[in-house]
């Protein structure tokens, strides 16, 4: 095998500067032991899953930890995408039609109100009564794939107080288990689902409203609940490989670890994430009003996640 640059260890040193390399057009190989990248810190979870530049290797190169290569690179990335835009063309499709709708109800009252009866006619001949029912089958649809979203991101509501007092041993048990009855509850959902759909696509039966087959509007059941039986298993699969679930940061904002990562490579000013932005604005109004909420002082800025990320001996003075 030919290649010009050899990384030996996939550690955070060795894949970021395997993918520097590569981002130079040189051709790299690394050379690790282990089924995925990450280092023995991050199995161990002394260094979090979640450090912008592991995120930013995923998203780039469309790999889902724990899974196979061969698994992520084409299908995986391409049915996240189908969801993710699924999802986001039918919020924004409902949103924008129940704009469109609630202008339509005020702009008819006003103008029978002020006698605009040119206007009123033309906006009584616009028949939007089948809107509500098309609403209520898109965020039919919305909440079905949504879940499956949830479970593949992990941004569903868990409550783990207890299974967190277990041992490493048998918590991990319990989550596989309760990973695949989910998986086997969705796969059942589905499957009832499936065959529903298939006995009432046999019938004449439409939608009040639209007067669409109803067989169209159930088929949300079967496809959403097989989805989430699959990313249950996904999920699952990850867990069992690497002992780690998919988390998510509620104060994280997508694409902006890259902008920090970008300017400390360039020497561009970094920008300053919304929290610490909050949170220095009421130190200087606390400040300027003579008192601190936090004590004497505002205390050590917070670092940002990407600067905790970086090794020791990087760090900058950024006051």
């Amino acid at each position: 095998m030919h290649c010009q640059v050899v990384v030996l260890g996939g550690g955070p040193g060795g894949y970021a500067a395997a993918f520097l390399a590569a981002d130079e057009g040189l051709e790299v190989t690394i050379v690790e032991a282990e089924p995925r990248l990450g280092g023995a810190h991050s199995r161990s979870r002394l260094v979090p899953r979640h450090l912008p530049s592991i995120a930013g290797i995923d998203r780039a190169y469309g790999t889902t930890p724990g899974l196979p290569r061969t698994w992520s690179q084409p299908m995986l990335k391409v049915l996240d995408h189908l969801e993710e835009w699924l999802i986001a063309f039918l919020i924004g499709a409902a949103t924008l039609l129940i704009f469109v709708v609630v202008v339509h109800r005020y702009s008819l009252d006003m103008a029978a109100t002020w006698e605009w009866d040119t206007l009123y006619d033309w906006l009584f001949a616009v028949d939007l009564s089948w809107a509500q029912e098309l609403c209520i089958y898109m965020f039919v649809w919305m909440a079905k794939f949504g879940a499956a979203y949830g479970v593949r991101t992990g941004i569903h509501v868990g409550v783990d107080v207890l299974i967190n007092q277990l041992g490493e041993g048998i918590r991990g048990k319990v989550v596989l288990f309760g990973l695949l009855a989910g998986a086997f509850f969705t796969g059942v959902v589905g499957s009832f689902g499936a065959n529903f759909v298939w006995h009432i696509a046999h019938t004449d039966s439409i939608s009040p409203d639209l007067e669409v087959p109803v067989w169209i509007v159930y088929l949300a059941i079967p496809l959403g609940s097989y989805l989430m039986c699959f990313r249950f298993l996904q999920v699952a699969w990850s867990f069992f490989r690497t002992g780690e679930l998919p988390s998510h940061e509620h104060a994280h904002v997508e694409g902006l670890d890259d902008e920090v990562e970008h300017a400390q490579r360039t020497g561009e000013p970094e920008g300053v994430m919304i929290g610490e932005a909050v949170e220095l604005t009421e130190d200087r109004e606390h400040l300027h009003a003579g008192h601190s909420k936090k004590g004497p002082g505002p205390g050590p800025r917070p670092q940002r996640t990407a600067d905790r990320a970086r090794p020791e001996g990087d760090e900058e003075d950024r006051s």
